[in-house]
């Protein structure tokens, strides 16, 4: 065989075998299936997969709350947003995927929620609504269910200094003690 040749063949299989061993080293270093965990992702419609808003996964509910008083509550203020609110001291905040949105959870019964988030523009439920005063400003209730099928108010209400629109969802007694201690900060 001619000298040429089997240079040529040398290089070849020399090359093979390089790309096999980066082949197979791509396969060492990729976790398998079984270690992979999948995580749900909250977001406020399956039509605006892009906006991340409170909780269709934990949604809140009416049963088993025990009546609320001002003692023991805690408050949330948004300085960025511009809004703030008190809610039982005993909630979780649970973290969320953009940093904008707040997620209360009752440890005791995971189904009582409060969330709120706010943008230049959100996305309105398409469903009827009604008109409501926040703080003092108009705004619109929306009467809304999770995919479990869970009832969940959801007022919109636009900033009256920023422009920014804030939603603030949940149900309920608790709903109803955090609406009431709602309000607008610089």
């Amino acid at each position: 065989m001619a000298k040429g040749t089997v240079i040529f063949l040398s290089i070849l299989a020399v090359i093979a075998l390089l790309l096999l061993g980066i082949n197979i080293g791509k396969k060492i270093g990729t976790p398998s299936s079984s270690n992979i965990t999948q995580t749900t992702q909250p977001t406020l419609y399956n039509s605006q997969p892009t906006v991340y808003v409170p909780s269709p996964t934990v949604a809140p509910t009416v049963a088993n709350q025990s009546t609320i008083t001002n003692q023991n509550m805690s408050t949330f203020t948004d300085s960025s947003c511009g809004y703030s609110f008190s809610y039982p001291g005993s909630f979780m905040r649970q973290e969320t995927v953009n940093k904008k949105s707040a997620i209360y959870v009752d440890p005791n019964n995971p189904k009582n929620v409060i969330a709120a988030t706010c943008e230049t523009t959100l996305p309105r439920p398409p469903l009827s609504s009604e008109t409501v005063t926040l703080a003092g400003v108009t705004g619109t209730l929306y009467h809304d269910t999770d995919t479990n099928g869970n009832q969940r108010d959801e007022i919109f209400v636009k900033h009256p200094t920023s422009g920014m629109e804030i939603v603030i969802a949940g149900y309920g007694e608790i709903f109803q003690t955090i609406r009431s201690t709602f309000k607008f900060v610089q």
